[in-house]
């Protein structure tokens, strides 16, 4: 079936085109604080594999913060940090210090000077809506995992090409969702997919059930802004919750 409770490594070895590697300790040397041992690139997308990313995207970073541990009190620990967020490189840091576990994100990178921020404040992959080589390129030196984004059969390819182990579709249901999917992997089958935007809780088993679809993104379905206007946490730890059951159920029921 799918969802295998071991996963697939080799496919991200046969998969990644691994860049020049750099130590980032230097960092946390210099600032002479230890937050945790940052995870390989190849390990990121292993743990990616068939989850949910949750995409943060607030007004402040109060809100934004208080948002991101709402989500992970529901059991949903990927999440990717726009850069568009207010002080977003202090918030992963943050969040990297509270969740050394957690599989934390930058996400709306642009540039290579982004990317480096990113890396110092303990960013373990980085997503951006289209291709930038250049945020690809620095996005490996610092071995982290990119994701850059696609919406057409050409881009996907493009992204692939640019040596990126797994691809953004976005905005997925705007351009034909499953349909979309299922249209880039008949010629592209060996390429990972991250479908981003629109995605229901009703819709996700069919997206993870599709060989091709590595992971899916999500952002207002979990984090609805009127829970956001109200300040009601509860409720969007009850909604990641909700898809954190889903994603278990469906691993029991491949197992």
């Amino acid at each position: 079936m799918f969802l295998s409770s071991s996963v697939p490594f080799q496919v991200s070895q046969k998969l990644y085109c691994k860049g020049p590697r750099t130590k980032n300790s230097f960092y946390w040397k210099r600032h002479n604080v230890k937050v945790f041992s940052r995870m390989k690139s190849e390990h990121v997308l292993d743990k990616l594999y068939k989850s949910v990313v949750v995409c943060i995207r607030q007004q402040s970073f109060s809100t934004a913060l208080e948002t991101c541990r709402a989500v992970m009190a529901g059991g949903l620990d990927c999440l990717e940090i726009t850069l568009t967020t207010p002080d977003a490189f202090e918030l992963i840091h943050t969040l990297s210090r509270e969740y050394p576990k957690a599989t934390i994100g930058a996400g709306t990178v642009l540039k290579p000077s982004q990317v480096r921020l990113a890396a110092k404040s303990g960013a373990v992959f980085i997503m951006s809506p289209v291709l930038v080589q250049d945020v690809v390129e620095e996005t490996k030196r610092h071995d982290l995992l990119a994701v850059p984004g696609a919406a057409t059969p050409t881009e996907v390819y493009s992204c692939f090409c640019s040596g990126a182990p797994l691809v953004k579709l976005f905005p997925v249901e705007s351009f034909g969702g499953l349909s979309l999917v299922k249209t880039i992997a008949g010629p592209f089958p060996d390429i990972p997919l991250l479908p981003t935007s629109g995605i229901t809780l009703n819709a996700l088993p069919e997206y993870l059930a599709e060989k091709s679809v590595w992971a899916v993104g999500v952002s207002k379905q979990i984090v609805d802004s009127n829970s956001v206007a109200n300040e009601n946490w509860k409720q969007i730890e009850d909604n990641a919750h909700r898809w954190k059951q889903i994603i278990q159920s469906l691993r029991s029921y491949s197992t």
